[in-house]
């Protein structure tokens, strides 16, 4: 279960995209997830290593395990786009 993570301010109301970005980076590396007010949370997800085809050459190679950042939208921001 990933830590929970305590209360983070951020000040600066014009924070840029690119640093928004790299913050939520940076405490999912910390954390393992980072849940924003009012736009969802953000977490890592496994994905074990497989073997995939290729189908115009019909070879196969093997895909080493990798992590991904996922993101679930806020009922707040679901109601917002439906």
């Amino acid at each position: 279960m990933p830590k929970k993570i305590h209360n983070t301010e951020v000040t600066d109301q014009n924070l840029r995209d690119d640093e928004f970005v790299k913050l939520v980076y940076e405490l999912l590396e910390k954390f393992g997830r980072v849940k924003v007010t009012n736009l969802g949370v953000f977490h890592l997800k496994d994905y074990p290593a497989r073997t995939v085809r290729n189908p115009k050459t019909n070879g196969t190679m093997r895909i080493g395990p990798r992590v991904m950042i996922k993101f679930r939208p806020s009922s707040v921001l679901t109601r917002e786009f439906n």
